[in-house]
């Protein structure tokens, strides 16, 4: 009795939290009169999220006050899921938010997966309630093809997930090597919390298909309704948190080709040896005399406004040339000035990290041991050992 009163509690808070959600995002895309892929998509997610809630949760409910057509519903929604954490990533990576005609494609899959279901969809309504036990008659046919068919789509379906989850992996790769070549700080724009979501999804989808497929084989149950409401509460918690409030990082003024590698990238630039020599040196000028290494927040625009070179020539030169990005590159001025700052001076580690640009100690430490092999205290004390 408990137990389904704290199931009962955990789901209707995790529909209360998604429907809260979904009016956060259509109130901000209202207010900011677009209607971007990402936010879509992560309305999607928690539309997805409160129907599965709500359909467990009219599971648990008597005989008398369930809803028969609640049941299966979600087997036409949660096929789309990888497809809806695909574009959450892609929108937020791309400077073109929007949708593409291309992207038609990504039904395909998700009616593969929902066909599967069709035939389950098909039996009568009894049928339906037994067929995912143990006790269900396996030999009539109707339930046999029902059976058969949804075992493919679940195939179909997790090979589909594996394919959305190492697509959306790969791009936040991509995007994290382009925020070094914008920024000198990649903290909050580098989407690291995208890889707990991905996660997140790909065990919520594990945990359904499992769930569902154990009690054709076995009685025994491997989660209870409690432990799986109490899943679906963390994630539109957790989700709830991080994804509503997630701006596109991707500065509006960036001319940087980021989506191919460097050399494609560089490909049609004429730029020659001399040419990226004379350019690295008119950067380190502009670095060394106007100390830009201190700003914390140092971009590429900030350093194209103070030397007149292109944002492609600057990432060329810095790629090509010295080796670096320019996240590196601007690192590599901080170093230089702590480490001289950490000899000469009796500052602590902190105002020193602080006084060269980073708005955090440990990233400072980590690079400053990057750059240096050391740790700062283990560099000042063998400074001080050679005096």
């Amino acid at each position: 009795m408990i137990e389904n009163f704290l199931t009962t509690v955990l789901l209707s808070m995790s529909i209360g939290v998604a429907v809260v959600c979904i009016g956060l995002v259509i109130r901000g895309c209202i207010a900011d009169a677009k209607w971007p892929s990402h936010f879509i998509a992560i309305a999607y997610f928690f539309f997805v999220m409160a129907a599965e809630a709500a359909e467990l949760l009219n599971q648990s409910l008597p005989d008398g006050f369930r809803l028969p057509w609640l049941q299966g519903v979600t087997l036409f929604l949660v096929p789309s899921l990888g497809a809806c954490l695909w574009f959450y990533v892609r929108g937020l990576t791309s400077q073109d938010v929007g949708w593409m005609r291309r992207d038609a494609w990504h039904v395909v899959p998700i009616a593969m997966c929902i066909g599967g279901a069709l035939p389950y969809l098909s039996l009568p309504e009894q049928q339906r309630l037994i067929i995912m036990t143990s006790s269900a008659d396996h030999l009539d046919p109707n339930v046999f093809i029902a059976v058969v068919s949804m075992l493919m789509a679940w195939i179909t379906w997790l090979a589909i997930l594996i394919l959305y989850g190492g697509a959306s992996m790969r791009r936040l790769i991509k995007h994290r090597r382009a925020m070094r070549d914008l920024y000198s700080k990649v903290d909050g724009v580098s989407l690291t919390w995208l890889n707990a979501l991905i996660v997140i999804v790909v065990t919520f989808i594990v945990l359904i298909i499992v769930s569902s497929i154990l009690p054709v084989f076995s009685p025994t149950e491997l989660f209870s309704n409690t432990v799986i409401a109490l899943f679906y509460l963390c994630v539109v918690l957790v989700v709830g948190l991080f994804g509503v409030l997630q701006k596109n990082p991707m500065p509006a003024w960036s001319q940087l080709d980021t989506g191919g590698g460097k050399g494609r990238r560089y490909a049609r630039s004429a730029l020659q040896g001399d040419d990226l020599a004379r350019i690295g040196g008119k950067l380190d000028i502009a670095m060394q005399d106007a100390h830009l290494w201190q700003n914390p927040n140092l971009s590429l625009i900030d350093l194209t406004k103070a030397t007149g070179v292109s944002q492609n020539n600057i990432s060329q030169t810095l790629n090509e040339h010295l080796g670096v990005n320019f996240y590196d590159y601007v690192n590599g001025w901080r170093i230089k000035a702590a480490c001289a700052a950490l000899r000469d001076t009796d500052q602590s580690v902190l105002a020193i990290s602080q006084e060269v640009g980073f708005n955090a100690k440990s990233t400072f430490n980590a690079a400053f041991k990057k750059i240096t092999g050391q740790t700062p205290r283990q560099y000042r004390l063998g400074a001080v050992a050679i005096k």
